[in-house]
């Protein structure tokens, strides 16, 4: 997302979820996030027992829940040209 992406919608007032990493320290918007009353929370990536976590949730939420697909994306082992990219899934059923 970057910093400074992170810094404009904590001005918004919403709530906010950031799996990137960058070089600023997002600590600094700290005081901002609570002038707006906002919960940020940074730097958290996808681990795979935070995507299980997240499934389990949607399970407890919905009665009839049989199959949920959550795509997490990251960068592969080789980085190839343009996207540097991988976008993966986990399929729980």
């Amino acid at each position: 997302m970057g910093f400074n992406t992170l810094k404009e919608i904590i001005k918004t007032g919403k709530n906010v979820v950031d799996i990137a990493f960058y070089s600023e320290n997002p600590f600094e918007l700290d005081e901002l996030a609570k002038q707006n009353n906002v919960t940020a929370v940074v730097d958290c990536g996808l681990h795979r027992e935070w995507v299980i976590f997240l499934a389990d949730m949607l399970i407890q939420c919905f009665d009839k829940t049989e199959t949920i697909l959550i795509y997490v994306g990251g960068l592969p082992v080789i980085r190839e040209y343009p996207y540097e990219y991988k976008a993966g899934f986990l399929q729980l059923t």
